[in-house]
């Protein structure tokens, strides 16, 4: 938890903030996750693109 609030030392605390909401709401609320989600939206990368079906995942959670 520090760690994510000490992100804004570093990044825009707006973008910190939607970045830890998006994470809460994919369930997901590590530092990696919150970190990629950041980082995304920083570099206007896209996110919330579509689910991509990986049939050889499907097989590794069966």
């Amino acid at each position: 938890m520090v760690d994510i609030l000490a992100l804004v030392l570093h990044h825009d605390e707006q973008a910190v903030l939607v970045a830890v909401e998006m994470a809460l709401a994919e369930g997901g609320a590590t530092k990696t996750h919150v970190l990629n989600l950041l980082h995304r939206l920083i570099d206007g990368k896209t996110i919330g693109g579509p689910d991509i079906h990986c049939p050889a995942v499907e097989c590794l959670h069966a």
